[in-house]
């Protein structure tokens, strides 16, 4: 497709100063707040003409007493007059479709404005067919906005201004102006809600469908690509002050199909850019104009302060007005997103996530502020309500630096009053949430839930994002994109304590922790917030004052959580209640004046560790979750957590053994399944027994070696399967059930002659049983017609109804420990982790990274350690073994062969020096994940040491 390939100089100089002129603005005007946040509320935008409004808000406190009732719906009403005014006036409540908060405003009025968002409305009030309005009128006469359209114009701009170049060669900015038709064309469509949403179709004659919308996204991407490589880049300006436009006073309905021109707007090239805090580097300019740079061509337009400002207004208010529709219209969303290519997809994710990056950034500057001000007494930000909540409708003045590190006006004027906005380097170090390392000197760069549980850009941002979530796990998505992907390593710089007891309390759930929060501290009910004096969302940081009740908290979308965050606030809550269980204890003991044991204590012998681990669970059923003492007989050994490891690594080991009929190894995928063996009581027991051991191991925070596929803890959390699950624990079955799937030949019943709708399989003792898989199953023959259904019974009787009871039994156990709220934040794919850790199984340890959070005792510092000889060989003989042999070492030392789920960099590795050569063997506490060295007199007789206590060690002692 041709493109502009002339002059590339960048015309941005004046935009700042110079007003869209009447010609993009047809019957328009637009209206203006002065810094104090008073409306002159002489007109409105997008053509509405002349009429009353007001924002009005349950935060705010700006609710009038009375208003006079000669006033006409249409009058312009100022805030000092309804204030004084209004008596006997009824209101409407309602939620802002751009920012979520909750607003009041009289019944009576066509329009308002929300004072949070600073986005005005029309209410049912408002008449579209007003002939002074003209809106109706106006978009009916825009034509669809299309490539094609838009190119054809282009041209001419373009041919004009190439003759202007060559008649007059120094008059460049006189020769701009050829392009002034597009320019007009661009502001009159873009700023047509109409014209916008009916624009780039993809069908002539569509018909509302789930599975995507009518937007040639393709057209829409190669339309801005035509644009900017204009010679100028004012027309592409235009639009973007068009689009501004429209946003601050859309015209929003609740259909499906009116969605599409907020997902054109989603894909503006600019909207990354203004999101960004770095500068663009020094020789920017020159990159930009070279063949082989990996730099945006458009870069110093994309990063300019007056496009960075528009860009950002517009962000904000798409996601906003995406995440607050009703629920049809996010049910047909999330089906469209599911559609969306895995590139397309990934893209749409990164820059909700970018945004939601950069509004922590801004909350962690406003924090740092706060800490530098608080011995100056000095607010951290500006309590004005008009200098917090306006987002200015004037460009900047073209005298400033383009490459300046605040933020855009939109953005800094919101969230800071200081013009360097990010004192911060541009890439903040982030620690694992489970770090002991962070607790005091990280600590300070934690935000707590004040500082931003009323920031309605989080919100709407999380909120849109859960929309893409949910595309990727509803099972209709051919989408290759972990979950993984969802994180935001700037939520880790939150204090999830404080975010997980806010959001028990903010969804109503009984708190599991023991800082659990009052109810009547953190709900606010509409009443609350109309008899609220507050003028603002949220107290400024830093300054005195109540700090109003969060409305959010990130344990709500609990996919932007990393791991490492879940894994704090699960241990939380397991200390919470470990502590809780033991004052409880405690309390009844000093009551009834009896011993309680105020630890769930396990008293086990070697050789029959199955028999008494089972009896010590049902003896001691209401005492799981007190904090678990294992205590071998006969040995000598304090459980400090090493004796807990080899107790479920030994336990569980013997109870999935095949051996013993629960379980049966799945050759074609080296799987643990259960049986089809008929059911009995005592087996329904051991089942859940095994249920509640992976429970207590979790619980414990235990890492076990598990053969499980990962259908499994997708059962375990409700989570729907399908045949793909079928296909991971049976490969070779499945495979042969896609054929007969994928087979449409006339002599179908010839080739699959004998199938009908039952099963034969062999259980643990070699007996042949058959069950059918419908009524009367074994009577109906599978044929073309039926095929499917066929498939889909078949893989579901292995993977559910042939495993009924046994599984639900074993589920039962297991959530009789794991039960608590913060397991709910978890997905299938993190249970798996947790539980399970990360496998390396075909790959050997990341020594580098292990080697970088070892710690050595006994030596002098790290550098001393480092350059002794037996740290040396050490290593050496770590990095000789193979993957097996490393797994064995591992083991010896840690009691775990897998490392954690939060990765090898997490984990505590400890190398002590005992003192010179006696000839004994090694040491490992697998409690600290320490091994204990003496110094050997060579590297033979230490291999030989370390070889002989990794092999043959057990327990205590040698096997």
């Amino acid at each position: 497709m041709p493109f502009y390939a002339g002059n590339t100089e960048v015309f941005v100089s004046h935009m700042a100063m110079e007003q869209p002129r009447s010609s993009h603005q047809p019957n328009q005007q637009v209206s203006r707040r002065g810094t104090n946040g008073d409306s002159n509320h002489a007109s409105s935008s997008n053509g509405f003409g002349v009429a009353g409004y007001i924002g009005w808000s349950l935060f705010s406190g700006l609710i009038p007493k009375s208003v006079d009732p000669s006033l006409s719906p249409n009058s312009s009403i100022s805030s000092a007059s309804l204030a004084s005014s209004i008596d006997n006036t009824d209101y409407v409540l309602d939620g802002c479709k751009c920012c979520g908060n909750i607003i009041k405003y009289p019944s009576h009025i066509q329009k308002y404005r929300c004072v949070f968002c600073d986005t005005m409305f029309v209410t049912n009030n408002y008449d579209f067919n007003t002939p002074s309005h003209g809106i109706k009128a106006l978009s009916q006469k825009l034509e669809p906005i299309s490539f094609q359209a838009v190119k054809r114009i282009a041209d001419v701009c373009f041919e004009e201004f190439r003759k202007h170049i060559a008649e007059n060669s120094p008059s460049r900015v006189a020769g701009f102006e050829k392009f002034r038709p597009l320019e007009d064309y661009l502001y009159r469509s873009f700023n047509s809600f109409d014209c916008l949403s009916r624009s780039f179709p993809l069908f002539k004659n569509y018909k509302l469908s789930h599975s995507q919308p009518n937007v040639d996204f393709k057209e829409v991407r190669e339309t801005f690509k035509l644009l900017l490589s204009l010679p100028v880049k004012k027309p592409f300006f235009v639009l973007l002050t068009a689009v501004s436009n429209l946003l601050q006073s859309p015209l929003l309905t609740e259909a499906p199909e009116d969605l599409n021109w907020l997902l054109i707007l989603l894909e503006l090239p600019t909207l990354p850019f203004c999101l960004r805090f770095g500068k663009p580097p020094a020789d920017a300019s020159q990159n930009a104009t070279t063949p082989t740079s990996r730099m945006h061509p458009n870069i110093i337009f994309f990063e300019s302060r007056e496009v960075k400002n528009v860009s950002y207004k517009i962000i904000e208010r798409v996601i906003g007005f995406l995440s607050n529709c009703d629920e049809v219209c996010v049910n047909y969303l999330v089906n469209w997103f599911a559609k969306y290519s895995t590139i397309e997809f990934k893209s749409k994710v990164e820059l909700i996530n970018l945004y939601i990056t950069f509004q922590m950034r801004s909350l962690l500057n406003r924090f740092q502020e706060a800490e530098h001000d608080k011995g100056k007494n000095q607010p951290a930000f500006p309590e004005s309500l008009a200098q917090r909540r306006y987002l200015s409708e004037n460009l900047p003045n073209s005298g400033h630096d383009k490459f300046n590190d605040s933020l855009p006006t939109s953005a800094s004027t919101v969230n800071s009053s200081s013009s360097n906005f990010l004192q911060m380097p541009s890439r903040l170090p982030v620690w694992p949430a489970n770090s002991k390392k962070r607790s005091k000197k990280n600590d300070k760069f934690r935000l707590g839930i004040a500082q931003y549980g009323n920031e309605w850009r989080l919100k709407t941002a999380a909120k849109f994002l859960s929309f893409f979530y949910q595309a990727l796990t509803s099972g209709k998505s051919d989408i290759r994109c972990e979950s993984s992907f969802f994180y935001n390593s700037m939520v880790d710089f939150i204090n999830v304590k404080q975010d997980f007891d806010a959001w028990q309390t903010l969804s109503g759930k009984k708190s599991t922790t023991k800082t659990e929060l009052k109810v009547n501290d953190m709900v606010i009910s509409v009443n609350d917030y109309l008899r609220s004096a507050v003028s603002v969302p949220i107290s400024p940081i830093g300054a005195s004052g109540n700090v109003s009740s969060p409305t959010f908290a990130f344990c709500q979308f609990p996919f932007l959580l990393s791991l490492a965050g879940k894994i704090s606030i699960i241990e939380y809550e397991a200390k919470s209640q470990m502590s809780k269980k033991a004052e409880e204890a405690f309390l009844h003991a000093v009551n009834k004046k009896t011993i309680v044991e105020v630890h769930f204590k396990v008293r086990i012998r070697r050789d029959q560790i199955t028999n008494d681990s089972l009896r010590c669970i049902k003896e001691n059923a209401k005492d799981l979750k007190k904090s678990l003492k294992v205590e071998f007989i006969g040995e000598v050994g304090i459980d400090a957590g090493g004796l807990k490891k080899e107790w479920f690594l030994i336990l569980t080991k013997k109870l999935l053994d095949p051996l013993n009929g629960l379980f049966y190894n799945i050759d074609q995928s080296n799987y643990l399944w259960f049986t089809l063996n008929a059911d009995n009581a005592e087996s329904l027991e051991l089942y859940y027994l095994i249920g509640v051991v992976l429970g207590l191991a979790m619980y414990n925070s235990t890492i076990l070696d598990l053969k499980f596929p990962h259908v499994l803890f997708k059962l375990l959390f409700d989570k729907p399967v399908g045949f793909q699950d079928y296909c991971d624990l049976f490969p070779e079955t499945a495979s042969n059930l896609k054929k007969m799937g994928s087979y449409d030949g006339d002599d179908f019943n010839e080739v699959f002659d004998g199938f009908y709708f039952d099963l034969s399989y062999k259980d643990a003792f070699d007996k042949i049983h058959t069950v059918d898989l419908i009524e009367k199953g074994g009577e109906i023959a599978v044929n073309k017609s039926n095929k499917n259904s066929y498939i889909k019974k078949y893989s579901e009787y292995f993977l559910i109804d042939g495993i009924k009871e046994k599984f639900e039994a074993f589920k039962r156990g297991f959530h009789s420990v794991i039960n608590g709220n913060s397991y709910s934040l978890l997905s299938p794919e993190e249970v798996e982790l947790i539980l399970c850790g990360s496998d390396e199984a075909n790959s050997k340890f990341d020594l580098v990274s292990l080697k970088s959070v070892t710690k050595y005792n006994g030596f002098a510092d790290i550098s001393a350690a480092d350059k002794t000889a037996i740290v040396k060989w050490f290593w050496e003989f770590f990095e000789g073994l193979s993957i097996a042999g490393q797994k064995k070492l591992m083991l010896f030392i840690t009691g775990s062969d897998r490392i954690p789920a939060t990765g090898i960099v997490s984990m505590n590795f400890k190398i002590t020096k005992l003192g010179s050569d006696t000839g004994r063997l090694p040491v490992a506490h697998t409690c600290f994940n320490e091994l204990c060295i003496y110094e050997y007199s060579s590297k033979d007789n230490f291999f030989s040491k370390l070889s002989m206590a990794m092999n043959e060690s057990e327990g205590f002692g040698i096997k």
